[in-house]
């Protein structure tokens, strides 16, 4: 069997995405000051750089010149792991919230993106990986990724322009059209404003491109002091569109933590825990959720809630025992494929 080389940096990306993602949805969803203003609201809108990073690591992974099995097998492996949590997810979200009350066709956009269950970047990672698939069947852009960097960026960039004047301006996220709400439509143009992490990390992957980027990297981290500047000052002073996910500051903040957290990662020993956390970071950020649901119902059903400054010790427990159960089951998975699937002649 093929043994695929570990780039210890990836490694470090990926366990850094997963440990924001975990200790966020900790730091934010137990608090129970007013949001707005509070320290989770901030925590929120600067700690939400996991999926650039994750898409970043896809892009620098992901073979160019891969063909339609490489394509099929690339989404059957995010897909397939996915349907493991779905069907729980779903069985739980009947039961708490009755979703399905109303109108299936109503619901339909929702359960599609994923978006009921706190599963929606599934979807954007689906998407971005098919339409990188198509963007590199162009001559042009196989030959020269820096042309479908800079194109996707500008992209991006634009539509989320006509998105500030579209959405924000006018206010139409309540209205309704086939059954799907606008809201939705909100959520399906994110694969195509983060299509330039993904396509960031495949320009990458030239040698010329990483040494560039290393001899600049003093230029690059002062550009992102004052994008942080910026940002901050926006935020505090609610000053045009800062959202995360959806906002131009956003996306240039997050752009610029990439090379910052590359650098980071030359200070780094390798560790074994840390390759072991990037290993099974996917379904680590399928397991949590399961558990943040369960502290969700202790947290209904006491009178005052859980303090918050217990979130500390919830987030270490939260990321210790998602990170167990996903190792038992991916050893589970990795037992039964080489067993049933793959045995030995």
């Amino acid at each position: 069997m093929k043994t695929v080389q570990r780039i210890f940096k990836y490694d470090f990306l990926r366990t850094v995405a997963i440990v924001i993602v975990v200790a966020n949805h900790i730091l934010t969803k137990f608090d129970s000051t007013p949001f707005e203003n509070s320290i989770s609201d901030y925590l929120n809108t600067f700690l939400k750089f996991a999926v650039p990073l994750f898409l970043f690591i896809s892009g620098a992974l992901y073979r160019i010149d891969g063909n339609w099995k490489y394509l099929f097998r690339k989404l059957w492996k995010i897909v397939s792991i996915y349907l493991i949590y779905f069907i729980p997810s779903t069985i739980y979200l009947w039961w708490k919230e009755s979703a399905f009350e109303t109108s299936f066709k109503f619901d339909f956009s929702g359960l599609l993106l994923g978006r009921e269950f706190g599963h929606y970047f599934i979807f954007v990672f689906v998407s971005i990986v098919i339409v990188g698939f198509i963007l590199l069947r162009f001559k042009t852009f196989q030959k020269n990724t820096l042309y479908l960097f800079l194109s996707t960026l500008i992209l991006s960039l634009i539509w989320l322009s006509v998105d500030e004047l579209i959405y924000h301006t006018y206010g139409w996220y309540d209205k309704n059209i086939f059954h799907f709400r606008l809201n939705d439509l909100v959520f399906y143009r994110n694969p195509f404003t983060w299509t330039a992490f993904f396509t960031f990390g495949i320009w990458y992957q030239k040698k010329e491109v990483q040494e560039g980027i290393e001899s600049k990297k003093n230029l690059l981290f002062g550009l992102l002091l004052g994008i942080f500047f910026i940002y901050n000052f926006m935020y505090f002073n609610h000053l045009g569109d800062y959202t995360p996910y959806g906002s131009i500051i956003w996306l240039l903040y997050a752009m610029l933590l990439i090379p910052f957290f590359i650098r980071l990662s030359k200070f780094v020993k390798e560790r074994s825990f840390i390759v072991s956390i990037s290993l099974v970071s996917f379904h680590i950020f399928l397991t949590h959720y399961f558990i943040i649901y369960f502290l969700q119902e202790i947290n209904d059903r006491t009178v005052s809630g859980l303090p918050y400054y217990l979130a500390p010790l919830l987030f270490l427990i939260v990321l210790f025992t998602s990170t167990v159960l996903s190792l038992g089951i991916f050893k589970t998975g990795q037992y039964i494929s080489h067993k049933y699937f793959h045995p030995k002649n």
